[in-house]
């Protein structure tokens, strides 16, 4: 006997959208695949909320209207664009030469804090 489930249209649309995204996320972190090209292909899954975020996280640091402390501090760490700060926990950060409070609060402000973004969670290591 076949079973026959009735699943809304729009619901199995968001479910292949979630999974298209998080196999599309996962190769972008293992670096199987660029950022371009997983842009394209939530283009081309019609996931343009996803493009934006992913368009986002490419922005390079240079774009943020910084202070020179914080962009200095970001350079020691070898962070270029956004997704490259979010790879490293706000103790990784913290820790720079001359990165204190107001630093950091600075960095979460101009970069995190806008696209909604999150330091890397810590798993009870500093590194």
């Amino acid at each position: 006997m076949q079973k026959v489930y009735l699943v809304e249209e729009s619901e199995l649309k968001d479910k292949l959208g979630q999974y298209i995204s998080n196999t599309i996320e996962k190769l972008v972190s293992d670096s199987s695949i660029s950022c371009e090209l997983s842009k394209k292909l939530y283009e081309a899954f019609d996931l343009k909320d996803e493009a934006n975020r992913l368009e986002s996280l490419s922005t390079t640091i240079d774009k943020f209207d910084l202070s020179v402390r914080a962009r200095k501090a970001l350079e020691r760490l070898g962070v270029v664009n956004v997704k490259d700060l979010t790879q490293h926990t706000e103790a990784q950060v913290y820790v720079l030469k001359n990165c204190g409070k107001v630093t950091m609060s600075e960095i979460k402000k101009k970069i995190l804090q806008p696209y909604g973004l999150t330091f890397k969670e810590n798993q009870g290591k500093l590194f």
